[in-house]
């Protein structure tokens, strides 16, 4: 299951604190991610974004801009946890409607720069889920360096054996060195099998292709490997269902 959150607050030294449902109380450090994550840098250079930091309506996500975010699933596994006197003083949790529909198509590539081999990885794992179960792209996932998570939506949940397939399937495309290689397209010239409806409305005319190999080709913006030997060992750590939503959370090792 999912953590939700019921309290954030933003404290000196960027670190959060964040309180769950469950009754778990975490302080996360976000120093790392800072030092790490390019976008995250703004967090430190830009006067008062730290303490800006909200929640969204689903109870799983804090962010504080269109680029920077964090999973509750993140927070909740790396955090440190504290005793529960330390949230005495308990601030008002602040919602974002506009991301109150989790079914929204969004493009999480134009959103933040995404870890490359996590990325890369994420667009092997929609194009193999797709020709295996038939799932659409998924319009819901969080890719970041520790570890990753993608929703798709399908009738039932996988069974242990075909999980084990699929992140088969994944190290198979890893080690056969695949190139990952860009193209730049117009709206009217898209290959056959290209579909455009993950993109915002207001896109620009012209769009980039990342291909991966012969195996997968997908509009997106964001940063990748240049092969896909360069992301590593691929591992399925959980999954979970819900009302026809089959998440997958995934972590990277790099060579």
């Amino acid at each position: 299951m999912i953590p939700k959150i019921k309290i954030i607050k933003p404290l000196d030294d960027f670190l959060l604190l964040v309180s769950f449902d469950d009754g778990r109380k975490v302080l996360y450090d976000l120093k790392e991610d800072i030092a790490t994550i390019p976008d995250f840098k703004a967090l430190e250079t830009v006067c008062g974004l730290w303490k800006q930091a909200q929640l969204d309506s689903s109870r799983t996500c804090i962010y504080w801009n269109d680029r920077i975010d964090l999973s509750s699933d993140t927070i909740y596994e790396y955090g440190k946890e504290i005793e529960s006197s330390f949230m005495a003083a308990e601030p008002q949790v602040v919602y974002n409607e506009k991301c109150s529909n989790m079914n929204e198509p969004t493009l999480n590539a134009h959103n933040k720069d995404e870890f490359p081999p996590a990325h890369t990885a994420e667009h092997l794992l929609n194009q193999t889920m797709g020709r295996m179960f038939g799932c659409e792209r998924s319009r819901n996932m969080h890719i970041e360096r520790k570890k990753s998570k993608i929703n798709f939506l399908i009738e039932r949940p996988l069974t242990d054996d075909e999980v084990k397939t699929v992140e088969a399937k994944i190290n198979e495309l890893i080690a056969a060195d695949l190139p990952v290689t860009f193209e730049f397209v117009t709206r009217d010239n898209i290959p056959d099998g290209v579909k455009l409806d993950k993109l915002p409305e207001d896109v620009s005319e012209t769009l980039r292709l990342v291909r991966i190999g012969d195996y997968d080709v997908c509009p997106c913006i964001g940063t990748h490997v240049k092969s896909t030997k360069e992301i590593g060992n691929f591992r399925i750590t959980s999954t979970s269902y819900n009302e026809g939503s089959f998440r997958i959370v995934y972590k990277v090792a790099e060579e």
